[in-house]
């Protein structure tokens, strides 16, 4: 997957050069919050600020920082499905993340991977969640209070993520807290030690980042800073746009609901004919395991027929429902065991992490799919749920008939057919990007310029920024486009480096209109793109409007790269130069 996938996981536009961007400059001494808005924790943010500061700015930094996570992530997942499960149910639920989620491109932007992530706070929320998981799991089966303090701690830099995640987990491992202390029958003092000993480790990371923008904004805006992603995600600006509804699949609710109810039929019919084959074939398949090899072959061979019919990017739409019934019914499970019977602590972890997986799919949960947001947020509930087809359905199949040979047999392969297809939906996006662009450790390999013209105008434009701009120039980019500014290592005058139809209703117009003529950048470049999901489609024309009006005022055309962005009609870059600058150009 990294060899076919190699510098090919961002997108040249959208989301990630404000992560490349926010790192640089944060490593430049540029303080988050105060000198950048940014509506999320600022973790991921400083981490690679660090990384920058200590191995120098390149994007092949960010890379392979985030490739070692991958592979710690892919062991972390493996050692706690194999604690819940099997030994089989733990290597597919690896190899699913590798193939399905970890590497993924399913959509013409790229950005929706764990390698270049459009938003690095999502990624690393759920690499520290599982990474705390595991640490709950030590805590649960030694009761030792360094182990509760440093799962504490774990959960606290979850907290400074982004909102999705850090909700989830914290809801679900209070819910595992909770439960486990009821098992164990403590005292009221012995709730309060442990209480307090886990809030002391959940709140420091807090309270070190709050102290670090009080020193720098005071008090009040420094601890603004550490709850504005907070107040941000219940925003009604925010939720009114049509782009978070279609995200969560209100916005055809009726719709949604009849797929996730055909998707669920679908699935049920599937299992119930698995299990009536396995019926009638769990006799010769004792007698013979070639015969159940064989059946196995043709069952997947006639599958194989109808795949190009079979939706597999939509198959997962079902997931929240089963999730949330899979929460409950393992709850009552969990409270409800004989205290005499085996280990309680694995079924307690997969509570945890079932919860946590609910609640992670919240914010997509009417239209549930492994790509856009899916490739983060659906990845735990995916494996959850293949563990329960692994495991857990295939026991019980065993208890009833004495055999699951074939069920067992036809589920696995059928699962390693749904990530064979992930996979060559993500190789095909992937065998179109061909042209480098930027050099050295900054090079990203982008779409052929004759398949879209997009990389090869983005490489135009920063050839023509890094020609012309002199030092100590500046340049904004409207609406987006933040890349350019990373990879031409020049300065954003102002705080809003994004301005998508999203930071609009956030932050209004009139407020970064104010904060461009107090410092008016040297250069400013209108980069296209169709916020179609948005509402609002074109920078200019049907949001930030007064902004637009201002810069053809104050600035003059210097280089239109292709097709005018404001006009709709194509990929293009327009540069502007500010009047009183010189050496401005017809």
């Amino acid at each position: 997957m990294t060899n076919i996938s190699w510098l090919k996981w961002p997108d040249l536009v959208i989301d990630f050069g404000e992560q490349a961007y926010i790192a640089w400059r944060i490593s430049e001494g540029t303080v988050l919050y105060k000198d950048i808005v940014y509506f999320y924790g600022p973790l991921s943010s400083y981490v690679h600020a660090l990384l920058f500061k200590l191995f120098g700015p390149q994007l092949i930094v960010l890379m392979i920082f985030n490739l070692i996570l991958v592979a710690v992530l892919t062991a972390l997942i493996y050692r706690l499905f194999l604690f819940m499960g099997s030994r089989l149910s733990a290597t597919i639920a690896g190899l699913t993340f590798l193939t399905v989620f970890a590497f993924a491109q399913y959509l013409w932007m790229g950005n929706h991977n764990f390698i270049c992530s459009y938003v690095y706070d999502v990624t690393h929320g759920i690499f520290l969640s599982f990474l705390a998981a595991g640490q709950f799991v030590k805590f649960a089966k030694t009761r030792e209070r360094t182990k509760l303090l440093l799962l504490g701690l774990l959960s606290g830099l979850v907290l400074l993520t982004k909102i999705e995640v850090s909700l989830a987990w914290t809801i679900a491992i209070l819910a595992g807290l909770v439960l486990l202390f009821i098992t164990w029958n403590l005292t009221l003092r012995e709730w309060w030690s442990y209480s307090a000993l886990f809030c002391l480790g959940l709140f420091f990371p807090f309270l070190m980042f709050t102290f670090y923008f009080a020193y720098h904004m005071g008090w009040s805006h420094g601890l603004q800073a550490m709850l504005g992603p907070w107040t941000y995600v219940f925003s009604t600006a925010i939720g009114s746009l049509t782009f978070y509804k279609g995200v969560m699949g209100t916005d055809a609710l009726g719709e949604n609901l009849a797929l996730i109810l055909k998707y669920l039929f679908s699935w049920t019919l599937f299992l119930v004919i698995l299990g009536i084959l396995n019926q009638a074939l769990r006799r010769p398949l004792a007698r013979s395991p070639l015969l159940g090899i064989l059946a196995i072959i043709l069952f997947l061979l006639g599958l194989q027929t109808f795949q190009t019919l079979i939706p597999w990017l939509e198959l997962l739409r079902p997931l929240p429902f089963i999730m949330l019934g899979a929460a409950i019914v393992l709850t009552f499970k969990f409270l409800k065991r004989d205290h005499d019977s085996s280990d309680p602590v694995p079924t307690l972890a997969l509570t945890t992490l079932t919860i946590f997986s609910t609640v992670l799919l919240l914010k997509i949960f009417f239209k549930t799919h492994v790509y856009h947001y899916g490739t983060a947020l659906a990845m735990p509930a995916t494996l959850i749920f293949f563990k329960f087809l692994i495991d857990d359905l295939p026991n019980k199949l065993k208890e009833f008939s004495g055999n699951h040979r074939f069920f067992k047999g036809v589920i696995v392969a059928g699962i390693s057919l749904f990530a064979f297809n992930h996979f060559l939906v993500s190789a095909g996006y992937y065998a179109k990007k061909v042209f480098p662009v930027a050099s050295g450790g900054d090079t990203i390999v982008s779409y052929n310029p004759e398949i879209a013209p997009r990389a090869l105008f983005f490489q135009i434009t920063l050839d023509i920024l890094n020609k012309e701009m002199k030092e100590g120039e500046t340049l904004a980019t409207f609406p987006t486009g933040t890349l350019l500014n990373y990879l031409a290592r020049k300065e954003n005058t102002i705080d809003s480096i994004s301005y998508n139809p999203g930071t609009w209703k956030l932050l209004g117009e009139q407020r970064v209109l104010k904060n461009l003529q107090a410092t008016p950048p040297t250069y400013i470049a209108i980069v296209y793109h169709d916020f179609l999901e948005f509402g609002y489609r074109f920078f200019g024309k049907d949001f930030g409007q007064d902004i637009y009006q201002w810069i053809s005022e104050d600035y003059a055309s210097f280089k239109l790269i292709g097709k005018d962005p404001v006009k709709g009609e194509g990929f293009g870059i327009h540069l502007y130069k500010l009047k009183t600058a010189s050496s401005v150009q017809p």
